[in-house]
């Protein structure tokens, strides 16, 4: 599933030079551009880490039966991953306003604390605890991140789209829901389509 993260990463590294750029020449212009690019990631993460956790049974069987098991904490990295969609462009963010220093703590402290968690969680939660302890670090990150970026520099992404975009996405999630017992690819064409209508309606895009 992470290597769905090439969508975010090839999106961040295309923008980044103009974050760059901005940064120089349009501080001002910076910051609505960054708040755009946030939008259209949180646009995109949202339906692939919800998708992800409804048909992860569905996807594992396509594999390997045995292996049923793993849905749970394939659930829980869903979230991990939605949030590695936004810290990337966060992490650039950071190294255009000459945050380096800031960003190499947020990820050292992320690390250690994911460390310490796996130690605490593991022997008694087992994988579960694993995909937990990824969440809590990751989640970490996203909020050091965006509590520096906003009051340091005013980068900032709109709650109100946010919160938008997750609307439309948990009305994506109910139609997939409903088709769950027809074919996957049909699940995630009348997902997307579904999505993309709903989108449309709330004038996200």
């Amino acid at each position: 599933a992470f290597a769905l993260l090439f969508l975010a990463t090839n999106f961040q590294q295309a923008v980044y030079p103009a974050l760059t750029k901005l940064f120089v020449n349009s501080p001002e212009q910076m910051i609505r551009v960054y708040r755009l690019c946030l939008k259209y990631l949180a646009m995109l993460g949202f339906p692939v880490a919800a998708g992800l956790a409804i048909l992860a049974s569905r996807i594992i069987l396509l594999w390997r039966p045995d292996y049923i098991a793993a849905a749970i904490p394939f659930r829980i990295l869903t979230v991990a991953l939605f949030l590695m969609f936004i810290n990337g462009l966060m992490g650039y963010a950071l190294i255009t306003v000459n945050g380096q220093k800031i960003f190499m703590r947020i990820v050292g402290v992320g690390a250690l604390l994911n460390v310490l968690l796996n130690l605490a969680v593991i022997p008694r939660y087992g994988i579960i605890g694993a995909a937990l302890a990824t969440v809590l670090a990751e989640s970490f990150a996203a909020c050091a991140c965006w509590l520096f970026l906003s009051r340091k520099h005013g980068l900032t992404g709109s709650l109100f789209e946010l919160l938008r975009l997750g609307l439309c996405c948990a009305g994506m999630s109910l139609v997939a829901a409903a088709c769950y017992s027809m074919p996957l690819v049909a699940i995630v064409a009348a997902s997307a389509v579904a999505y993309m209508i709903l989108l449309l309606v709330s004038k996200a895009v």
